[in-house]
């Protein structure tokens, strides 16, 4: 249990480094505490999320009832929205068909579309990285928003997929029905004159 400067402990480590041998070890100690969080206010449920373990989240968080399971980081992001950011689709599937007793006792199906801090839901921070397949994962659960204002409310999914030249992301949005003419702020650009103007040819041939 013993942290580093940032409040890491070996638990922390061993799971984001895929040290499986040594994450089973951790979890034989009597005195392991699993609900230690970092300076970045990351649960071992972020930390599985980030790398997309789901063995130590099958075999030790879940059945354990491990803290932190629907709590929010120093950005306000639950393990979902860090699942998404990080397109770890295998995690994904499991908060999804799973009930997540964590804090609050929230299902992790009613965070899909919980904005963070700066008002980016999962599925915005899956486009902005291009993660398209997560994009469709998110999509299909029936509850996001393809249209919520993300970004500290300047700039659409639909936006942050085709600034960035994310093509697969871009498909997906609008396969879902994203809205082509919203504007960004305060430029006022469409997602359209923002790949345009970013030099992304495949994302505007799209539109």
């Amino acid at each position: 249990n013993m942290a580093s400067n940032t409040q890491r402990t070996p638990l922390h480590v061993a799971i984001k480094y895929d040290r499986r041998a040594i994450v089973d070890m951790l979890f034989g100690e009597a005195a392991l505490d699993c609900g230690l969080v970092d300076s970045r206010k990351w649960g071992m449920w972020h930390e599985a999320a980030a790398v997309d373990a789901c063995g130590v989240i099958e075999t030790h968080l879940a059945p354990r009832g491990a803290p932190h399971a629907t709590s929010r980081d120093a950005r306000g992001r639950t393990p979902v929205a860090v699942a998404a950011l990080h397109g770890s689709l295998g995690v994904m599937a499991i908060l999804l068909r799973c009930d997540g007793d964590g804090d609050g006792n929230a299902q992790f199906r009613e965070l899909v579309d919980v904005p963070d801090d700066n008002g980016n839901t999962p599925l915005a921070l899956a486009a902005s990285k291009g993660h398209a397949d997560m994009c469709k994962m998110l999509i299909e659960t029936g509850r996001v928003d393809v249209d919520r204002p993300c970004a500290k409310g300047k700039r659409f999914a639909l936006h942050l997929a085709a600034g960035f030249g994310h093509v697969g992301a871009v498909r997906v949005l609008l396969a879902a029905g994203a809205n082509r003419g919203v504007r960004d702020v305060p430029a006022g650009r469409t997602p359209f004159e923002l790949a345009e103007v970013m030099g992304h040819a495949a994302v505007v041939e799209m539109f």
